[in-house]
């Protein structure tokens, strides 16, 4: 038994010898403030101001006021010399690589290749690294007021999330890319962007959206054209399925991709695990038709749909513009009437409507546009397959002589009245008169927008400019019919942005002197909109690419803005079969107004031209 301890002893005394022969690691030691201090940010993840604190806190602390760099200072390549704090992901390699290994809410305080590092994936995660930086690391400075860092204390924060591990096919989801095509619809880019922020969510990782061709990654989602497998060919139905380690998404229809993206959100990704292993035998099919809220077959011989589009320049563009024109190709009205079409609007709206067929009623250079430019913000588009354009005009409304109306003004000059409504020239009326191909039947469309602000002197404005275009149209109309040796009435109708209630009087002045009626009269009561035109802004979410909007319209249809309006004389001579407004994702998110598009069936007693 002695023997067996002198052994042990020996052992424990060798060993011991053995550990105090290791060679101490000493990791990599430097010095980030010392005499000087050279701090560079990322301006896509620090502001200014949080850049300034930041460096208040190094100088409130040594006495050293730091040099402040930004990213955008360099032509070319970042650039960091040894010993600067990295505040983010600036364009520079170390800072990446470090950044990269990370989930979104993750973070870094360390050192890298002689930088010191601090941030994370994103902007919020890069706001608390810094703010570990100043409670904590700071706390190190030395009594010469220097502070030397090792690498032996880098920190990393990891955050919690929904899963700690999602695989697919075997292949860990941070392997993953997300592909779409070149050109992608709205649908598949909203798609993309809403399965990258599921992604994001629930693992942490932020997958890269590939345009053009599929990934050389490990794994890979496809998105609609770029699919092999996935097929969906029912009207609105979607599929998706997973082979190995690719996943491919597809549908038919805006809403197959609605229906598609509550699969991404509810379903695919659902678990109460911590861990999710996606394999062959996951597939999901459908269709989205309880998201079509509107009567999408016309049954009459034209559909008019009018619709203010909001101009604003804010956010993706691309993103609104898209989802409108999917959302008109969907009830392929015969006759579109645009408001408030913004020159970046019009640059990508109008090539994907005559790729649907529809040409813009053409208009003559005039003056009194919208500034300079040389088109309307008020246009007319027509489908060619079913109407043909006969004869075209524009007036703008908003630089009228105002003068002509005595009678409505008042008690307020013309020159106030001009005076109140003439800053902004996009209030115009830009209409067509159209034949049907089938049955040669005539009628007179208008797109409109009118002066919009409150009180007496701008409702004035309204009911002067109403007055102007129904004469306008009615003559144009007359006129035509007289040209060409036709008898009757042409129906006119003018659609669009009226900037009125039905408790203003101008809504009521249509019903006067040159008769017009908005045609949601005819209908029955119960068979009328209830719910009001215009709803809240939709908001670009720039975190997510989205554009975002709850769906929830304004209070009644007493307070709607927008209508068709048509010419009494000629109500007997056709039926309006409905009048519908839109309310559905693409509206709610593409516009605060949604559309409003009439089915009209045109009856024998309207006027007629064959074709010669």
């Amino acid at each position: 038994m002695k023997k067996v301890v002198a052994l042990c002893l020996a052992l424990i005394t060798c060993f011991s010898c053995l550990v105090a022969c290791q060679p101490e690691e000493k990791g990599e030691e430097l010095l980030i403030i010392g005499e000087s201090c050279t701090v560079l940010y990322d301006v896509e993840m620090v502001t200014e101001a949080e850049a300034k604190s930041f460096a208040n806190a190094i100088k409130k602390k040594t006495g050293v006021e730091p040099k402040l760099v930004s990213s955008k200072s360099f032509i070319g390549g970042v650039r960091a010399s040894e010993g600067t704090i990295i505040l983010g992901c600036p364009d520079y390699q170390i800072a990446k690589d470090a950044i990269g290994a990370l989930r979104n809410r993750d973070y870094v305080c360390g050192v890298y290749g002689g930088r010191y590092l601090v941030g994370g994936p994103s902007a919020d995660a890069t706001a608390k690294a810094m703010t570990h930086f100043k409670n904590e690391i700071l706390e190190g400075v030395g009594e010469d007021k220097t502070l030397t860092v090792n690498s032996l204390n880098n920190y990393r924060f990891n955050g919690e999330y929904r899963l700690d591990a999602l695989t697919i096919g075997g292949v860990s989801i941070r392997e993953f890319s997300i592909c779409i095509s070149q050109k992608p619809s709205a649908s598949e880019q909203r798609t993309a962007l809403i399965l990258q922020r599921q992604i994001r969510t629930r693992t942490g990782y932020t997958l890269p959206i590939l345009q053009g061709e599929a990934a050389t990654t490990a794994g890979q989602f496809r998105l609609g054209a770029l699919c092999e497998t996935a097929k969906a060919t029912a009207p609105h139905s979607y599929a998706l399925t997973i082979k190995a380690a690719v996943v491919e998404m597809t549908a038919e229809s805006l809403y197959g991709y609605v229906a598609l993206q509550d699969v991404l959100t509810s379903k695919l990704f659902a678990s109460k695990e911590s861990t999710l292993a996606l394999n062959d035998d996951t597939a999901y099919s459908g269709d989205g038709a309880k998201h079509v809220k509107g009567t999408l077959q016309s049954d009459g011989d034209v559909r008019m749909l009018y619709h203010n589009i909001w101009g604003s320049a804010d956010g993706d563009y691309t993103q609104r513009a898209g989802m409108l024109v999917e959302l008109y190709a969907e009830y392929l009205p015969d006759i579109i009437g645009l408001q408030e079409f913004s020159p970046h609007m019009r640059t990508l709206m109008v090539p994907a409507l005559q790729a649907l067929g529809y040409a813009e009623v053409p208009v003559s250079r005039n003056e009194t546009f919208y500034g300079s430019e040389s088109y309307t913000r008020t246009p007319l588009f027509y489908r060619t397959e079913t109407v043909e354009l006969l004869e075209a005009g524009y007036n703008c409304l908003a630089v009228m002589n105002y003068g002509k109306y005595p009678e409505l003004l008042g008690g307020f000059s013309a020159s106030e009245v001009r005076s109140a409504a003439v800053a902004d020239r996009s209030k115009a009326v830009t209409w067509g008169i159209f034949r049907t191909k089938q049955g040669g039947k005539l009628f007179l469309a208008g797109s409109t927008h009118l002066w919009w602000m409150d009180g007496a002197v701008h409702d004035i404005a309204r009911t002067v400019q109403m007055q102007e275009m129904r004469n306008l149209v009615t003559e144009a109309a007359a006129s035509f019919l007289s040209a060409k040796g036709l008898s009757g009435t042409m129906p006119i109708y003018i659609g669009g942005d009226f900037n009125t209630r039905t408790i203003r009087d101008s809504y009521h002045s249509m019903g006067r002197e040159t008769p017009f009626d908005a045609i949601h009269t005819y209908l029955p009561v119960n068979a009328r909109p209830k719910d009001c035109t215009t709803h809240e802004y939709p908001t670009y979410n720039a975190d997510t690419g989205l554009w975002e909007q709850a769906g929830q319209p304004w209070e009644s249809y007493n307070y709607a803005l927008d209508y068709v309006f048509a010419n009494r004389e000629a109500k007997d001579t056709y039926t309006v079969l409905r009048l519908e407004m839109l309310y559905e994702e693409y509206a709610f998110a593409g516009s605060d107004h949604s559309p409003i598009f009439a089915d009209l069936d045109l009856g024998a007693a309207v006027p007629a031209l064959p074709a010669q």
